[in-house]
């Protein structure tokens, strides 16, 4: 009986642990934050390089939208994200859509550096985890970008989704 009374009391203290441990993340925000996260993964749009063999220590693997299967690699570490443009909209470009940005000051002077010192290399823009298209840089860009994919041009879907995700970067957030 004093065996089973000592496993009881043990069994009691660990659970008023476990009960005090789950209290304090719940007070603390850790679970609800945890569970928000959880519920619906943010959209993501990254301006990044595509990687150089000699730069493969520093680039990760992406999938590219438009070959399915193929693989990208891309320098882990973007120029920009969806944080820096200031608006975003879909317009019709050709027979498909395209999605309009203009870079907020802040954006336009790291795209204008980035695309400066990179003329003659790819660009990769990548929407949640895959290559959308990887454009060589012509020129430097200021301001403004026309995100326009291979032919036929985005569907309405990825368009909009862009756009989504650009607008909820913006969003307030509730604290």
């Amino acid at each position: 009986m004093k065996e089973r009374s000592i496993l009881v009391r043990h069994f009691t203290w660990k659970l008023s642990l476990v009960s005090l441990l789950v209290g304090l993340l719940v007070t603390s925000g850790q679970v609800g934050a945890a569970i928000q996260a959880d519920a619906k993964p943010k959209a993501r749009l990254e301006f990044t390089l595509v990687a150089t063999p000699e730069e493969k220590s520093v680039a990760i693997e992406v999938e590219d939208r438009n070959s399915p299967g193929k693989k990208i690699l891309v320098l882990k570490q973007a120029i920009l994200d969806q944080s820096s443009i200031a608006s975003a909209e879909v317009i019709k470009a050709g027979s498909g859509n395209a999605v309009s940005l203009k870079m907020t000051k802040e954006g336009a002077a790291l795209l204008k550096e980035a695309t400066s010192r990179n003329v003659n290399r790819q660009m990769a823009i990548v929407f949640n985890g895959q290559v959308i298209f990887a454009p060589v840089i012509r020129d430097p860009i200021e301001g403004s970008v026309l995100i326009t994919g291979k032919d036929p041009g985005l569907s309405d879907k990825e368009a909009g989704a862009i756009v989504d995700a650009i607008q909820s970067a913006k969003a307030p957030r509730n604290r």
